[in-house]
């Protein structure tokens, strides 16, 4: 969040004496993430509500402010394009774009901004978990325990250690 709040201060609001006014529709804001948008003339609203806007609502949102910080459940249509004046920021709090429709991402009246490394080190340790879980038969072995079967020998293969190896 804190990287897409820095690529706001840099690329969109530089020089800019108006105050601009964000909604968030994520709740957890940082303070630091909040002082940066204070300092750059940005008014930042911050959802107070868990549930996700639907589209009507988020048309009504980017109607009253210039920039929108959503997640990756917030899905944004391309009707928003049609009901939009003046040029929107919408910065998504994820790496991925699937969320949001490719025309909106092709429009001149909109910026997307989203993280594009974040998560990097979690999606790697995820990754090396489920290598440690397969190789180590972990699923397989809590299913057998789950059946009261829970014995090596009624393991499919032996779990092996993992020290010497190569993934290939």
């Amino acid at each position: 969040m804190l990287i897409t709040i820095k690529y706001l201060k840099n690329n969109i609001m530089k020089a800019s004496e108006i105050m601009r006014k964000a909604y968030s529709v994520i709740t957890n804001f940082s303070d630091e993430a909040i002082r940066i948008l204070k300092d750059n003339n940005i008014d930042l609203t911050i959802r107070n509500s868990e549930v996700v806007p639907n589209s009507e609502e988020l048309i009504t949102l980017l109607q009253e402010y210039d920039i929108i910080i959503i997640g990756v459940k917030t899905i944004v249509k391309k009707e928003i394009l049609e009901h939009i004046d003046s040029h929107k920021v919408i910065a998504t709090l994820s790496i991925g774009l699937d969320h949001i429709d490719n025309e909106v991402k092709k429009s001149n009246l909109v910026t997307v901004l989203n993280i594009k490394d974040a998560n990097t080190v979690s999606v790697a340790e995820h990754i090396f978990s489920f290598i440690l879980s397969l190789n180590k038969r972990i699923t397989e072995s809590n299913d057998l325990v789950l059946q009261k079967k829970g014995h090596k020998k009624n393991l499919h293969e032996r779990p092996e250690d993992i020290s010497g190896k190569k993934l290939v």
